[in-house]
Formats: C-alpha cells, sequence, structure tokens
C-alpha cells in the first residue's frame, strides 16, 4: 500500500465541477496490469476492480461532454464556485465568518437537481446507474442480463443510486433492460428532469416491444428507442453542438476542448458510441478510427496514490498548463464548499501538523510537498485569487 493510499477511502472519485478523478490505485499497478492483460494471474480481481473503477469514472466523463443535462450541471456548478470566490473576495470575509451562508440556496438547487423526482427513479439514479451497466460491460464483453443482476446483488446491494434504475427497467422491460438501459439513461440525461424521463422512456420502450424485430432492439437499441419515443437524435448533446453552443450556455473551461472536438467529428455516430461504449470499446469492434476517437476523449486528469498525475487523451495534447488549471480549480471547488457549507472533506495530505491543514480549506490541494508542508503553494494559490486572507486567522 502506498503512503497515500490510506487517506483515499474511496476506489475512485470524481469532481463534478473540474472532471479531475482521484484513484485509490497507484499507477504502477495500473502499467503492470496494462503490459499483460492475458497474464493477470492471482491479481485478476485486482486488476478486474481497478479497471471497472476506471472505467465507471470514465463514463461520468463522457456524459459531461454529451448530454445536455451533465454538461449543463457541470457549467452551473463551476459560475457558482467562481461567483462565491468572487463575493468573498470582494466582501472582506475572513475564516471566522464560515459558513458563508447566503450562497447556500444556489448550490442547494444542484443538489435538488440530483435528488428528484423522489420516485420511481431520481436523476442521480440515472447517472450513476447507466456508469454501472456500462463499466460493467466494458469490463466483462460476455455476460447477460442475468450476470448483471449478480453483479449488482454482489457489489451494490442496499446502495440505491447503483441499483435502482436498472432494477425499475427490468420491471417493465424484463430482460431487454439489457440493451435498452444505457441508450435509455443517454437519452433521459439530454433533458431537464432525466429521473422522469426514464421513466417516460421505459414505458415507450415497453409498448413497443411487439411491433419492432428483436434484432433491431437488440442491434440498434438507440434507433429504437428514438422511434418509439418520437425523439430525435439531432437533440442529442453532439448535435446541437455541431450547430452551435446553445445561448446562455457557460463556456466550461476544462470541457471546452472536448466539446470542440465533438463539434468537429460529424462523420461518426456519437450520440450511439456514447449511448453505449462498450459496443465500441469491445476488442472485436472492427474500427479503429472510433476506438482513437474514445482514447482522444479519455478523461484529461487521473491523479494516482502514488500522487502521479497522468493527463490523458486531449489533455495530453494540451499539456502541463491545462493539468495544473484542473488541478487549482479543483481545489478551489472544495475550498468553495468548505466556505460554503463548512464541509469537511477527507484530506489526502499528510501533514496534520500543518497550521492550514486544520483549518481543512486546502481539502482537495494535491500538489503538496511530501517533505515540509512549508514548502507546500497552497498559500500561493489563495493569494493569487486574493484570497489569502482567509489564513490570517486560526481556526
Amino acid at each position: 500500500m502506498s503512503d497515500l493510499q490510506k487517506y483515499i477511502t474511496q476506489e475512485g472519485w470524481t469532481d463534478t465541477a473540474t472532471w479531475l478523478i482521484i484513484l485509490r490505485e497507484d499507477f504502477d499497478a495500473v502499467q503492470v496490469a496494462l503490459a499483460d492483460l492475458n497474464a493477470w494471474g492471482d491479481n485478476a480481481k485486482k486488476y478486474a476492480d481497478m479497471f471497472l473503477t476506471i472505467r465507471h469514472e470514465t463514463v461520468h466523463f463522457w456524459h459531461a461532454i454529451s448530454t445536455n443535462f451533465l454538461y449543463s450541471y457541470s457549467c452551473n456548478y463551476v459560475q457558482f464556485c467562481i461567483d462565491a470566490i468572487n463575493s468573498v473576495r470582494h466582501g472582506g470575509k475572513t475564516y471566522d465568518d464560515i459558513p458563508y451562508s447566503e450562497f447556500q440556496d444556489r448550490f442547494r438547487e444542484l443538489t435538488k437537481l440530483l435528488l428528484s423526482p423522489s420516485t420511481p427513479v431520481r436523476t442521480i439514479d440515472v447517472i450513476e446507474g447507466c456508469a454501472v451497466l456500462c463499466s460493467y460491460r466494458m469490463n466483462f464483453s460476455s455476460t447477460s442480463h442475468q450476470g448483471f443482476l449478480r453483479h449488482l446483488n454482489q457489489r451494490h446491494s442496499g446502495q440505491q443510486e447503483y441499483r435502482s434504475a436498472y432494477l425499475h427497467a427490468t420491471e417493465i422491460l424484463g430482460e431487454y433492460a439489457f440493451d435498452l438501459f444505457a441508450p435509455a439513461c443517454y437519452l433521459a440525461l439530454q433533458g431537464d428532469n432525466p429521473g422522469k424521463n426514464l421513466d417516460s422512456i421505459f414505458l415507450f420502450a415497453r409498448d413497443g416491444l411487439d411491433y419492432f424485430p428483436n434484432t433491431f432492439i437488440i442491434e440498434d437499441p438507440l434507433s429504437y428507442l428514438l422511434e418509439v419515443t418520437s425523439m430525435s437524435e439531432e437533440g442529442c448533446f453532439p448535435s446541437v453542438v455541431r450547430k452551435q453552443m446553445p445561448q446562455g450556455y457557460f463556456s466550461h473551461p476544462i470541457l471546452q476542448p472536448y466539446i470542440e472536438k465533438i463539434a468537429q467529428t460529424s462523420h461518426l455516430r456519437l450520440a450511439d458510441i456514447f449511448a453505449r461504449p462498450y459496443i465500441y470499446e469491445d476488442k472485436s469492434h472492427p474500427s479503429k478510427e472510433i476506438g482513437d476517437f474514445l482514447l482522444e476523449i479519455s478523461p484529461p486528469l487521473n491523479v494516482y496514490s502514488d500522487r502521479a498525475g497522468v493527463l490523458m487523451g486531449l489533455g495530453q495534447q494540451l499539456g502541463k498548463d491545462y493539468g495544473i488549471i484542473i488541478h487549482h480549480m479543483t481545489a478551489l471547488v472544495s475550498l468553495v464548499a468548505r466556505l460554503v457549507f463548512n464541509i469537511h472533506q477527507e484530506m489526502i495530505c499528510p501533514h496534520q501538523l500543518c497550521p492550514v491543514y486544520q483549518t481543512n480549506l486546502c481539502q482537495r490541494y494535491l500538489a503538496f510537498p511530501l517533505d515540509d508542508y512549508r514548502n507546500c503553494k497552497f498559500p500561493e494559490l489563495l493569494d493569487g485569487v486574493q484570497l489569502g486572507n482567509l489564513l490570517n486567522t486560526k481556526p
């Protein structure tokens, strides 16, 4: 176990404002597993679980750049954080004023979006349930509806957000859920109320089963769902941004290069690729072009427990400065959570004697030194955004 693994309690975690991914596994283990996929031996379960986590977080990122709801959610999250920081900067607030409760209502609206409707399926159930199914099918290409139900019982028993949407789909669609669920979630996430949307899509899908050939339903589930719901593929986010970014949309500082890439990729059926990536990630799929596209739109920055920060795809092309922007934005987003709601997140930094550590203001600052905490650059980051006064008052 690396020194930092004990500070990372989740197998994987994604910041939905900046899309930085933190993984509990160390980078060397990933490299060893990738070096020979057929020689995992005694480490087979460990490596399979590791890639399941990586793929789960990757699906979240792909939905952020390909669905109207999650892209808009992330943009609003970033904008609210920027507004809060600007207000704190100009309002002369100090550490002793925490929590800054006047900002709470806007952020609570984001939480309400995820938790609505209360029944039968919440938006968070759509987001997480789809990532669970997609990552499972990406990990295990030869599987089935029954196999996935066993997986849910073994890995996610009692975790509503990971299982409830698929179980609801099973009640309505039976074994067809295995092929229709992910595309249905993808379409549901194109609207303002994904939980409500998903339930309606399931009902339309059920009512159309007797009128279309099984081969069509299973081999092209997205087209089937578009047909029975009278929805248009042109309404999916990749098609929308090819025309132009919708008026009033905030230009997301991290996601914008990916949106531009999608807008330029007009010759691939991106809606289907994002709706069921497990089909196109399969080794047996003949399209190298699609495989290369998926690699290029990998999540921009993964941070591993051995402190390896790995830029991937477009992130790698954009270089170190882009990675620094992601890292600094993640630290500031977490700072806002501390200032507005007094949320104390897990501290990954090990320097418990550091006076800044005691404040939890730096709870997602990952570039801490391993030797002397006095060499840490976090105070400089606060000074850079004119929030250095927050460190003047001790907790």
